[in-house]
């Protein structure tokens, strides 16, 4: 490292290796200017280390073959180990490994050394499925409680606790985590911490927040801890003081460890009881008390302590345990997977000529809408002018929350995409009529109307009301004037513009940029619609060749 300054990535680099591995939280790593850093770092050590001179003198020969040859391997791999962590290079994702022999454990005697054999198999430091090892410390501990040696045979009833534990064991090996869980360009990284606590067991999970430039985010989980409750019995908000404590340690170990400028840190706690005592003096409070809030004190600020519902906490399902067929996480693996299968099929061989040919069965045609041409399209953006206008009308004056407007806009949302695509029938015995909800979520999404609110005062309503009366406000305004939306047509006041093949013009920039920095271009083929009027033409430019509306072609003097 003392040459850092002149191998500024590779000194960074450095600082993520541990023993032989180089890990690093990054989506991506520039190739060129890392390789390039540690190729020279590594020859001027290779050459410096080597004392025979044939040796010395071919070492970027040596250098290049060993590289090669890792890279190879590597790249081979479907999955490898990074410091125990199974690792897919591939997808760049965690993934577990737990081999449980059910067949094993029915035929033979069940002991105290097999379960502590069978739950030493499962290596998760960072705490991924600690609701599933929860269940199996749970296991440790009655045995340890009954005073069982190692083998000795189980009492029928936790014997038939654990071979249903066991069956499905395996199947936490379906579980993909990603390895970077930031999102690019991130704005603000929230650590978010939550403890809580059972007669059983208690827990702690840290959960790591991202708001991104584009406005999307992300939520993820980042480490867990789980702790059994001690065989002496001890009350509920002691325990939840204890979880608080291992939260706080766990904080401070992450924030330390992740070398990352959180944007800010919340702890999340179910217990109002460890929220007054860690808001009170420490030396007011009996011993056991006030050396847990005193540790507490000293690694985390107070005020990021916050309150959560027992219901929307998720170190719940830390402290009480969940069977691994019952963890949603693991049976599903996150609506991530099932889309990337889906994709994956989309672009088999198979899978792509069944779709071509079903497209030529059926003389399906594409037709494209030409760049920078957002009037083009007319049904749609009709419905959009309808959206707005009527949303800013309805709504007014009116002042809501957060939730409210949400509420608002959502059945907003199920009223435009409840209207009807075909024609209506007056049998009321028929079928629903098909809406663009049907290919949303297969059927209708407007539910059983409400009582009539529009002509009830305002004054006289409560919340829920009031967003029910502004959406039944919108449905008679919106309903009411979308066929006229759909029938409107611009009259064209002036004659159309007639551009011929190899005319110079200029071309509109999108950015609204000076008429000087317009481009120069030729167009080279003209485009008319079905009723013989030119509305797109194909230009070349001294940089490339595209297509734009006719309303961003400008004629040059001379051709007029």
């Amino acid at each position: 490292m003392d040459d850092g300054h002149n191998y500024s990535l590779a000194a960074s680099a450095v600082t993520c290796i541990w023993m032989t591995y180089l890990l690093a939280l990054q989506t991506s790593i520039p190739r060129n200017s890392l390789s390039n850093n540690l190729w020279r770092f590594s020859e001027e050590v290779a050459c410096n280390c080597i004392n025979g001179p044939p040796i010395a003198k071919n070492c970027s020969q040596i250098r290049k073959f060993l590289m090669e040859m890792f890279l190879l391997q590597f790249l081979m791999k479907q999955r490898t180990r990074k410091l125990g962590l199974l690792w897919r290079p591939q997808k760049d994702s965690l993934a577990f490994s737990v081999s449980a022999n059910v067949d094993t454990c029915e035929s033979c005697k069940i002991t105290k050394r097999s379960v502590l054999s069978t739950t030493a198999r499962i290596f998760d430091p960072l705490g991924m499925t600690s609701s599933v090892i929860t269940k199996a410390k749970l296991v440790m501990q009655e045995l340890w409680r009954l005073k069982l040696d190692c083998n000795d045979s189980f009492p029928v009833q936790l014997e038939s606790q654990w071979k249903l534990f066991v069956t499905f064991l395996s199947t936490i090996n379906t579980l993909n985590i990603p390895r970077y869980i930031l999102l690019d360009y991130a704005l603000k990284i929230e650590l978010h911490c939550f403890a809580d606590a059972s007669e059983k067991a208690y827990g702690a999970a840290i959960y790591v927040r991202c708001l991104s430039n584009s406005g999307e985010i992300s939520t993820n989980l980042l480490c867990s801890k789980s702790r059994i409750a001690p065989l002496k019995s001890v009350t509920i908000p002691r325990l939840e003081l204890c979880v608080a404590v291992l939260l706080a340690k766990l904080a401070q170990k992450t924030i330390t460890s992740m070398k990352i400028s959180f944007y800010s840190t919340v702890l999340w706690t179910d217990s109002t009881i460890v929220l007054a005592w860690i808001q009170k003096d420490s030396s007011v409070l009996k011993p056991f008390v006030r050396n847990r809030v005193s540790a507490i004190q000293n690694l985390t600020e107070v005020s990021a302590w916050k309150h959560v519902p027992s219901k929307e906490n998720p170190a719940d399902i830390i402290s009480r345990g969940i069977d691994p067929e019952k963890s949603k996480i693991v049976i599903c693996g996150g609506a991530n997977n099932e889309l990337r299968k889906i994709l994956k099929n989309l672009f088999n061989k198979e899978s792509t000529g069944k779709i071509e040919d079903f497209i030529a069965s059926e003389g399906i045609v594409w037709h494209f809408n030409p760049p920078a041409t957002p009037h083009f399209g007319s049904l749609w953006e009709a419905g959009a002018k309808s959206l707005k206008s009527h949303l800013k009308r309805v709504v007014g004056n009116t002042v809501l929350t957060h939730e409210e407007f949400s509420t608002l806009l959502t059945q907003v949302e199920a009223v435009l995409n409840s209207r009807p695509l075909c024609n209506l029938s007056s049998d009321p015995n028929d079928d629903f009529v098909l809406t663009p909800a049907h290919f949303l979520v297969g059927s209708s999404l407007t539910a059983l109307p409400d009582p009539d609110l529009t002509e009830v005062p305002i004054n006289r309503l409560n919340r829920w009301q009031l967003v029910q009366r502004l959406s039944q406000i919108f449905w008679k305004k919106w309903s009411s004037d979308y066929l006229n939306r759909l029938q409107s047509r611009v009259k064209w006041r002036k004659g159309e513009k007639i551009f011929k093949e190899n005319e110079i013009v200029l071309v509109k920039n999108e950015d609204n940029s000076k008429t000087l920095n317009w481009n120069l271009a030729k167009i080279i083929k003209v485009h008319a619609g079905k009723d013989n009027v030119m509305r797109v033409v194909t230009v070349k430019t001294n940089k490339d060749i595209y297509q734009r509306p006719v309303n961003k072609i400008i004629k040059l003097p001379f051709y007029n």
